[in-house]
Order: C-alpha cells, then structure tokens, then sequence
C-alpha cells in the first residue's frame, strides 16, 4: 500500500511539474504556434508563386529567401554566371493595391536614375504572371556584409572613428540622391549595409519623395520608420534633405552611444517625445563623445529644419573636421609616448 501511495504521489507532482512547465511556456508555444499557422497560410496562399527557391525568373536562379523586406520578399539570386544578386518583389496581398504597386514601380524607376558607389545598384527588371496578373520585380546589386543594424546588436556602439566614417559616407549617398530632387525619408540601420572593407551601401527607396514631381507617397504623409522620423514627417508637413539630416543624427546618435536618443515607448508617446523633448547630450551616454562630435549630432538632430545642417556637403563637412582633429590628436599622442 506504502508503494502504490507513494506511487500516486509521485506521477500528481508529476502532472503538476508538467503543468507548470507548460504554464512557463506558454507564451513560447502559443509563438511557435502561430508561427507555425502563419507559415501554413503563407504556403497555401504562394501555390503557383513564380518565385520560389530553385525556381528561375528570367536568367536567375533563386536560391534562398532573404529577410522579408516590409512590403515585399528579398530573393538571393544567380545569374547564369553564378554572380549573386537580390531580387525584389512585392508581396501577393498588396498586388490589389495601386498605391503600392505605385510605389513599388516608381522605386524601381528612381534606382535606375542612381549611379553612386555608395548606393545599392539596381541590375535589371521584368514582370512575371501570376494567376492572371502580373507581378513586376527587379534585380538588384548583392553586397556581401550585414547592415547597421546586425552591427549594433553585435557591438551596441561601434568606435568613434568608425561612426563618422559610415555617417560621412551616408551623407555622401544622400547628397548625390538630393542632387536628383530625390528624399530617402526612412534612413535607418535596417536600410545601411557595410561591405567587407567598410564599403557603405544605401539600400530601399521604397518610400523615397521625388521633388521634382511624382512621389514615391503622397505629400502629407507621415509615412517612414517612425524612430527614424523627423518632426516634419510627423506632422504631415513638406521634406526636404534636412529630412534626410535629421535621421542621419538619430543614427549617428545610436552609433556612437549604443543608444536611441529617446525611450522606446508607444507609439504616440514616441512621437510626442520627438516633437517636444531635447534628447540628453550624447556625451552623456558616451565619455569619449568629444564637444566638436556631441555639437555636429546635436545640430543633426534639431527640431526645426532650418536649425539642422542646410544640406549634405556642410554635413559632410564638419564630420571631416572631427575626424581631421581625432587623427590630428592621435598623431600628437603618437609622438608624446
């Protein structure tokens, strides 16, 4: 009797451990189960999907799935060479949409205009059919590398030297675009990439303005990423380059500090804060932050465009100046010790 008590003992506080592991992990099975539900949508809604892995587009072949690019699927593609590529196509359930499909054509025709080694070059574009409709995509340049964002999570905050270096070279990119009356509007860590050799390539001007005519999205749209905006964008009012400045900042804000200039709260609340609050003085966050770095970000960053740098080269300018003084002072060092 001993036994079978002791029995029944133990498969009870069997069964309430299981419980208890299951309560634990409940938020990670109901993830997984809804992963697993979307998953299944997503294959039963692509049947006949033309691109799809080992499947061909024109002369590529495509060989992986990359990030979901937003709006649209990121392809790895070969050529018949076997040349790397990225092929971008918009998503099935925005093929109904003129406003996106819009977008999506004025994209490819704005990174036919660009030819800057600082950003992404486009390849080559078609349409394939697709139940009837059909589905335009283009080819762009494959840069071996990760992008900003990969960097942060790897380092958090990345040296000094290294940050006005990828900034100065951003600035570049944005000022050969703004020369063509073309605004990126969502400049972010996602949508910088770094080469092997600290090469910067601009990617995704999926929402860019083109000032000198059509846009990309409507005038009077808050529409980009909303950590990345600036109060203008916010406020539905005109861009411009010092658009482009502003979030510039922001990144070089959370490059050399390791963190976002405001607190990642909701989203009204975020948006209140870039409107009205002055983020704390990057030296603040980072003691090796010299006065001269700390006064170009903060300018950056100004609330009013007519604050901020009035365009690109006066940018570019005073990065090279705080970079012309840290190897000056390293020199000195170099020859003190």
């Amino acid at each position: 009797m001993e036994l079978i008590f002791a029995l029944s003992i133990f498969v009870i506080l069997g069964g309430f451990a299981a419980l208890y592991w299951l309560h634990s992990r409940k938020d990670q099975i109901q993830q997984r189960a809804r992963e697993a539900i979307t998953t299944a949508r997503e294959t039963l809604s692509l049947a006949g999907f033309p691109f799809s892995v080992d499947g061909y587009i024109g002369n590529y072949r495509i060989t992986e799935r990359l990030n979901d690019g937003g709006l649209s699927y990121l392809y790895k593609v070969e050529d018949r060479h076997s040349i790397p590529h990225v092929l971008k196509v918009l998503k099935p359930e925005h093929y109904q949409d003129t406003e996106f499909l819009h977008r999506f054509r004025r994209e490819t025709e704005i990174l036919k205009t660009l030819n800057h080694p600082q950003i992404v070059r486009f390849e080559s574009s078609g349409e394939e059919m697709w139940n009837g409709i059909p589905i335009p995509y283009f080819v762009r340049e494959y840069v071996r590398g990760i992008s900003l964002a990969a960097h942060l999570e790897e380092q958090k905050k990345l040296p000094l030297e290294t940050t006005l270096n990828y900034a100065a070279s951003l600035c570049q990119a944005l000022d050969y675009a703004h020369l063509l009356d073309i605004v990126h509007r969502n400049v972010k860590p996602q949508n910088v990439l770094i080469g092997p050799q600290g090469n910067v390539k601009l990617i995704n001007f999926s929402v860019a303005r083109d000032m000198s005519g059509d846009a990309v999205t409507q005038a009077g749209t808050p529409i980009g990423t909303l950590m990345y905006m600036a109060p203008e964008q916010i406020k539905g009012e005109s861009v411009g380059p010092f658009t482009d400045v502003y979030a510039v900042g922001v990144l070089l804000y959370q490059l050399a500090t390791g963190d976002y200039p405001f607190p990642k709260e909701k989203p009204y609340q975020l948006a209140s804060m870039i409107l009205q609050v002055v983020p704390a003085d990057p030296s603040f966050r980072n003691a090796d932050i010299t006065p001269d770095v700390s006064k170009v970000i903060v300018r950056a960053m100004e609330k009013r465009p007519q604050d901020r740098y009035p365009n690109m080269p006066a940018f570019i300018s005073d990065l090279n100046a705080c970079l012309d003084r840290m190897h000056l002072e390293q020199k000195h060092q170099e020859k003190s010790s």
